[in-house]
């Protein structure tokens, strides 16, 4: 018994893949040879009890999939053809100019970030808009093949990062992006990769290199590149945090609540090294008697016993290396029924977005991530200028009133989110 013709055209006009087309010529097939197995064929109709979906009797050859795969492989390039000069089509000045209405050179002049550059403010913002747009990337060969700089920026980061670091970071790519410049972000864990990975990038053209939070010591002249270092913590920085002033302005500010015995809680010493320095240059100028205790919680499995057994004798104010630390101090000691700020004075660093959300409110140092990013990339594009410019800056911190500290802060009834930041 043959199978009738219907079953085929069934298959071929109800399928519109191949190889499902076949599966079910198969299954037809195999149900058309077992009339007792419960599956009959008549009047262009089939029933099958027996063959499930999913169940394949007699699976497709292998020429058959070859063909199914050719099938597939034709509708793509048909696909490709029709829409690919649209879809694949990589944009260039020219394109650029043509939707700006201005000229090729104009363009170029913008984007190479020229000198001459005599291009209206409003025309360059639309010029870069248009890149940003339409992802528009450098024929990186063609410029160095012309002797032109390739624009192309490095950065070098550290494996880990706090959010403050993270906010500014974000915002080094965007002032680079204004100066028409591209980046590598580059994470390195220490020399031997921080140079490995430096000599590959040398290869690709790259005009100099931002080393941001590096959390090892290198020999910055091993790099003959234009370079900025910043970090925290370190003497040979180019762009750094002024911690140590901002945490002399916090002791003093908590001196002026009557607080004379501080304790200095954070992870390590070696890592606030100029905030701790700060504090203990502060207490020992002051006039009146002062105390510190300094108390490190990393690998300490009895931090918490050391800071109870301190708020139980008589230390005052707890100055926290950061907001983190801050917070889940006053939470520590909220539970052991110990009063803050009436029993305890809680200072922060950072300035991180929380510091306004916790209770009490934490009084801590600000320092604004746009302004680093800002005076990293402003002195790196003077160093690609001039590579012998010895300038070097430091981010000032600003204060930020809580209530932690014992100041009073009228209450606020207004609720917005103008601020959906990670820092203040």
């Amino acid at each position: 018994m043959k199978p009738c013709s219907s079953c085929f055209d069934r298959s071929v006009t109800f399928v519109a893949s191949p190889l499902l087309s076949m599966s079910i010529r198969s299954r037809a097939f195999n149900a058309a040879h077992e009339g007792s197995s419960g599956a009959s064929v008549g009047n262009g109709k089939m029933k099958d009890t027996q063959l499930r979906f999913g169940q394949f009797p007699q699976p497709p050859s292998g020429l058959q999939i070859m063909k199914a795969m050719l099938y597939y492989a034709k509708v793509i390039i048909r696909i490709i053809k029709i829409s690919g000069t649209k879809a694949f089509h990589m944009v260039t000045m020219r394109d650029i100019a043509k939707e700006a209405h201005v000229s090729q050179p104009a363009v170029s002049a913008v984007l190479n970030n020229s000198a001459n550059c005599r291009v209206s403010q409003e025309t360059r913002k639309r010029i870069l808009r248009i890149a940003r747009d339409r992802n528009y990337q450098p024929n990186l060969a063609a410029r160095l093949l012309r002797g032109k700089k390739s624009g192309i920026i490095a950065v070098f980061t550290g494996r880990t990062g706090s959010a403050l670091q993270n906010e500014a970071l974000k915002l080094i790519f965007r002032q680079l992006q204004e100066h028409s410049l591209n980046c590598f972000t580059v994470p390195a864990s220490d020399n031997e990769e921080l140079k490995l990975k430096y000599h590959h990038l040398l290869a690709r053209g790259i005009e100099g290199f931002i080393s941001f939070f590096i959390d090892f010591d290198f020999d910055r002249t091993l790099f003959q590149l234009p370079q900025v270092h910043v970090g925290v913590n370190k003497a040979d920085l180019d762009i750094q945090e002024d911690t140590g002033a901002a945490s002399a302005f916090l002791c003093r500010h908590l001196l002026d609540h009557g607080r004379r015995r501080f304790v200095f809680l954070c992870d390590r010493v070696g890592g606030n090294i100029f905030k701790h320095g700060a504090v203990e240059k502060t207490l020992r100028d002051f006039p009146e008697p002062t105390e510190l205790l300094t108390l490190e919680f990393f690998r300490n499995a009895g931090i918490v016993a050391e800071i109870l057994s301190a708020a139980g004798k008589g230390f005052d104010a707890f100055f926290c290396a950061n907001d983190h630390i801050a917070a889940r101090l006053c939470r520590l000691l909220r539970n052991r029924n110990i009063r803050v700020p009436e029993d305890v004075a809680v200072t922060g660093f950072d300035g991180m977005a929380f510091a306004e959300y916790v209770t009490p409110t934490l009084t801590t140092m600000r320092i604004d991530p746009g302004e680093i990013a800002r005076s990293a990339v402003e002195l790196l594009v003077k160093r690609i200028k001039d590579p012998a410019l010895p300038a070097s800056v430091k981010i000032p911190c600003h204060f930020h009133c809580g209530e932690s500290c014992g100041c009073r802060i009228p209450p606020q009834d207004t609720f917005f989110f103008d601020k959906m930041l990670s820092v203040i």
